[in-house]
């Protein structure tokens, strides 16, 4: 069973951006950042989630994760 053709997985991954974004807004980056990788856990590809990851890792002081999850989203999405 394809569980993307049904919506399942898209629709996990989008509750967990919205909660990361939330987290974010709450002043809660560990917590946002754990969802955000639960998010690439269901979609490993989506270089969009990669980059997101990024960002806020480089928020939160973290540069090496900030790089490795930058490099990752280019790797996936090379412009």
């Amino acid at each position: 069973v394809d569980l993307r053709r049904g919506g399942i997985v898209v629709d996990a991954v989008q509750a967990r951006v919205q909660a990361a974004l939330e987290r974010y807004r709450q002043g809660e980056p560990e917590d946002a950042a754990r969802m955000l990788r639960q998010a690439i856990a269901l979609e490993p590809r989506q270089g969009t989630l990669w980059a997101a990851l990024g960002e806020l890792e480089s928020e939160r002081g973290e540069p090496d994760r900030a790089l490795a999850a930058y490099r990752h989203a280019a790797h996936l999405e090379p412009s």
